[in-house]
């Protein structure tokens, strides 16, 4: 009966904590360098996908003077060099994964039905108790 009573304090108190761990990822950002768009304009990269690469990730530094004619030269769009010139220098980060744990502690209700339900038991099951409740003499 003992044992009883101790797993059903212990379960009570135990069973009240819920822990729930959230995991989430943050990708990498790499900036457009220069090389990177002299790269994808060589491959035959539409401006499109380059416009799109910048404004999602920025540039690595804005370009000088020479950077602008290098580009120009070889064949970059006007508008590609625009966005450049406009897009905001980001630094490198790394891919990263966010771990949230949240706990939540419902403890202080379950110990309370443990231990009513521990006086429900005391009152009716145990002889003692019984016989002061119902009247009856064992």
């Amino acid at each position: 009966m003992k044992k009883f009573l101790i797993l059903l304090l212990c379960g009570s108190t135990l069973g009240g904590c819920v822990v729930r761990e959230y995991r989430t990822s943050s990708p990498a950002v790499v900036p457009v360098t220069k090389g990177e768009v002299l790269s994808l304009k060589a491959a035959g990269q539409p401006d499109a996908v380059i416009l799109e690469r910048i404004r999602t990730d920025g540039v690595d530094r804005t370009p000088g003077a020479d950077d602008l004619i290098e580009m120009k030269n070889a064949g970059v769009s006007s508008a590609v060099l625009d966005e450049m010139l406009r897009a905001p220098v980001t630094p490198p980060q790394p891919a990263r994964e966010n771990r949230t744990v949240v706990v939540r502690d419902y403890s202080e209700p379950a110990l309370m039905i443990g231990l009513g339900a521990l006086a429900g038991y005391m009152m009716f099951r145990h002889p003692h108790y019984h016989a002061h409740v119902s009247g009856c003499v064992h």
